[in-house]
């Protein structure tokens, strides 16, 4: 569960080197339509790819496949459990790499590559759960 001094802290972070990125990458789980297709791991491989494809464009190729490549094989084991969200963290160039498991009131899956990590989806959860 993340705390708002969890929340503080990660809005506090900056990539301070040139070639790094910080990514956000949140994991709404979805009840499967059909249980020979999973669905989660499509939508996040296709995010991952769109993301590296972004950042190869930009220069930035180095600072992100380490962090995609491993959200990537993480999302493969987080199949299946639609009574929870994760929210990940990640800067490799600044060795950091936060996992918060949260209730399942995300709007999607998503992913974010910017100087910053992208904040607003935890904006909800933070008013709605008293404990955060």
């Amino acid at each position: 569960m993340i705390t708002r001094e969890d929340v503080r802290e990660l809005a506090q972070f900056q990539c301070n080197k040139q070639e790094s990125c910080a990514l956000s990458f949140y994991f709404q789980p979805r009840t499967p339509q059909n249980k020979s297709h999973r669905e989660e791991i499509i939508l996040a491989k296709d995010l991952v790819r769109n993301a590296l494809r972004e950042s190869e464009k930009n220069g930035k190729n180095g600072c992100t496949r380490e962090d995609l490549n491993r959200i990537l094989d993480l999302a493969g084991k987080m199949h299946g459990n639609p009574a929870r969200a994760k929210a990940i963290f990640a800067c490799s160039a600044e060795n950091m790499w936060r996992e918060f498991d949260l209730p399942p009131q995300l709007p999607g899956t998503q992913l974010f590559v910017n100087r910053r990590f992208h904040l607003k989806p935890l904006g909800p959860l933070l008013g709605a759960q008293p404990r955060l």
